[in-house]
């Protein structure tokens, strides 16, 4: 992830004000969301989301990027309920969004947020507002 190449993907997106999205877990070493330090630190005005928010493997590591910089999301598809029980407790619902990676997990996934998030306004930021925001989507379809 310090590659040039990874450099470049953030400058890139800099250059056109898109966010980026990395893939973490699966994939030791290379998953691993510490890796990704030195680019959220380098690049403050470069929307970044970890995918799979480190997978079980690397939770910790994810939450702490996202504690620390104001423009680190999680996409945790493929955490257990532990992990986002964990999640909730030391951030904000604006920190999470909902997703899946293939259609027929998206049940498991829905049931971890209605176990784990007791607010109706936290599961409404979790499953749509967040990636509304950090994606710059336009719900009623207009620019």
């Amino acid at each position: 992830l310090m590659s040039r190449d990874a450099r470049t993907v953030y400058e890139t997106a800099r250059s056109l004000g898109i966010p980026v999205m990395v893939h973490t877990g699966m994939g030791i070493p290379f998953a691993d969301p510490a890796r990704l330090y030195p680019l959220v630190r380098d690049f403050p005005g470069v929307k970044t989301v970890i995918a799979h928010a480190g997978s079980d493997f690397f939770t910790v590591q994810a939450m702490q990027l996202a504690k620390a910089f104001d423009h680190v999301w999680l996409e945790p598809s493929g955490v257990g309920i532990e992990g986002i029980e964990g999640f909730l407790a030391e951030l904000p619902p604006d920190k999470l969004m909902f997703s899946t990676d293939v259609p027929v997990q998206a049940a498991g996934e829905l049931l971890k947020y209605r176990r784990a998030v007791k607010s109706g306004a936290a599961l409404e930021q979790i499953f749509s507002k967040t990636a509304i925001q950090v994606f710059g989507l336009s719900p009623d379809g207009k620019q």
